[in-house]
């Protein structure tokens, strides 16, 4: 059953894109990029807003603590979960997806509101 939903305001829908195929980095600037990532990780997941990232199959890649504390789902509970199909309430399934469909093709959608099923 659905209990009342979370509303989470997503300013602009951005996806991450997936990495071309390049050569590693190497030396310093793979400790450069390693210290960027995870002084991201820590602002990401102690923001005062919810925020969450999903890959190209729409699952579930980044969930931080208030996510989790609007939700009552930890990280690792919805880790690898399809957001859309399990997380979304039905009446907001079709426009959410759309929404992140156009983020993958590059296009933002600036101040976009959905519940979340708490």
């Amino acid at each position: 059953t659905l209990e009342l939903p979370s509303l989470v305001k997503l300013g602009v829908a951005r996806l991450r894109s997936v990495r071309g195929a390049t050569s590693p980095p190497t030396g310093r600037r793979r400790l450069a990029r390693n210290i960027q990532e995870s002084d991201n990780s820590r602002l990401i997941d102690t923001a005062n807003a919810p925020i969450f990232g999903i890959d190209r199959d729409g699952r579930v890649d980044v969930w931080n603590q208030c996510a989790a504390r609007l939700t009552g789902f930890g990280g690792e509970e919805v880790a690898g979960k399809r957001l859309v199909e399990e997380y979304i309430t039905d009446d907001y399934k079709a426009r959410v997806q759309e929404v992140f469909t156009k983020a993958l093709a590059g296009e933002e959608t600036a101040n976009f509101e959905f519940p979340l099923v708490t």
